[in-house]
């Protein structure tokens, strides 16, 4: 070997395998960071969700009858079963385990035997909500109670500056493109994300 060649180390393998590193960083790093879900266009009408997990956690984002955007815990707030899986629609949430149902907003709307139940907050009992915005299309959330600034600063007024990026495909755009049902493997959806996610990130270097 060449004395006058630098050596560079790699970091040590238990940082990209230890269960404790990965919870450290999930709970210090990931729970306090704006994540992205999924595009709007995956949920276009009201009723319509997309579930998933994302640093452990089972969630779903669903559009209400106001037209917003909503996450929650993919989790039934009486027997924790789970609520709902992959993507559809509905007109109530209904947990499949003991009927528990809820509005599309989270909040309880009836259940087996709960008018029985002698002082019973109904009102207090709802899905428990994940802070969620959507940004030119892109849906993000952040897992924290009280999150930092959006964007790492990027912030006017309290929510996102629209003035400081491009203007990104909306989801009528996006609807309009056309793939194959299964191209190289990958679902139709996924696709269409990427394609969005790339024309958005050249339109950008090009305006840098």
């Amino acid at each position: 070997m060449n004395s006058n060649t630098d050596l560079h180390f790699a970091l040590e393998a238990k940082y990209y395998t230890s269960p404790d590193l990965f919870e450290k960083e999930r709970s210090s790093l990931q729970s306090k960071t704006w994540l992205f879900a999924c595009h709007e266009s995956e949920i276009p009408n009201e009723g319509d969700y997309y579930a998933f997990e994302l640093c452990g956690e089972n969630l779903f984002v669903i559009r209400g009858k106001d037209g917003q955007e909503r996450t929650f815990y993919n989790v039934c707030q009486h027997r924790a079963h789970q609520l709902v899986k992959r993507k559809g629609n509905c007109r109530l949430i209904i947990c499949p385990y003991h009927s528990w149902t809820y509005e599309l907003e989270g909040k309880l709307r009836s259940g087996p035997n709960l008018n029985a139940i002698q002082n019973l907050d109904r009102d207090g009992i709802k899905l428990q909500q994940v802070k969620t915005e959507n940004f030119h299309g892109f849906i993000f959330l952040i897992l924290m109670q009280m999150p930092l600034a959006w964007m790492n600063g990027f912030q006017v007024s309290g929510k996102p500056s629209q003035n400081m990026f491009p203007t990104y495909p909306s989801s009528n755009q996006c609807s309009g493109l056309k793939y194959p049902r299964n191209a190289i493997g990958k679902p139709r959806s996924k696709i269409i994300r990427n394609v969005i996610i790339a024309k958005s990130t050249t339109r950008l270097s090009r305006k840098v």
